[in-house]
């Protein structure tokens, strides 16, 4: 039995197996199915984003986010996470 972790502990170990960047949905998806977490809420999706964009705003983040610039913000739909070099660090 997997033990159920953080979001963004879960984001961390979803991202290292990714071939490549992910969507949130994809993440948080992938979280959900390996039952890396557990939520009881109504909108896992928003969590997980607002933990990564969170996470990503950070000088030492594990994550880094990808995307396609717009006028003001990233463009819709454009934004992937990624791990950063930090990330693939972590645990190992």
């Amino acid at each position: 039995m997997k033990t159920k972790t953080t979001f963004i502990g879960a984001a961390i170990e979803v991202l290292r197996k990714a071939s490549g960047p992910l969507t949130t949905e994809q993440v948080t998806e992938e979280a959900l199915s390996s039952k890396l977490i557990k939520t009881k809420g109504k909108t896992p999706v928003a969590s997980m984003s607002s933990v990564l964009y969170r996470w990503s705003q950070r000088q030492d983040s594990p994550i880094d986010r990808v995307y396609t610039e717009g006028s003001i913000r990233a463009k819709r739909d454009s934004v992937r996470w990624k791990l950063s070099p930090r990330g693939r660090s972590i645990g190992r």
